[in-house]
């Protein structure tokens, strides 16, 4: 239960993530999509958005790997033997 809500929380860190780098005069992503934004610089909205979009699939992967690594009722479910 605990992985599920770090799941969500990692969702809330990158949707956050905007917010907090421009409130905080931080560089990053999101404060170069603001800025990109701001400009209308398409192609950097573009790449930002994919890559800010792959990374929180990979995210999301990688935590329901990690559930089903350790809920043996998820590993049963799709174990070879039936």
């Amino acid at each position: 239960v605990a992985i599920v809500i770090v799941k969500q929380l990692f969702g809330c860190l990158l949707a956050g993530m905007v917010t907090t780098e421009k409130l905080f005069s931080i560089p990053g992503i999101g404060s170069l999509i603001v800025d990109s934004i701001s400009l209308k610089d398409e192609p950097m909205i573009i790449g930002c958005a994919i890559m800010v979009s792959v990374c929180f699939t990979l995210l999301m992967i990688g935590v329901d790997l990690i559930y089903a690594f350790i809920d043996p009722r998820i590993r049963a479910k799709y174990s070879k033997r039936r």
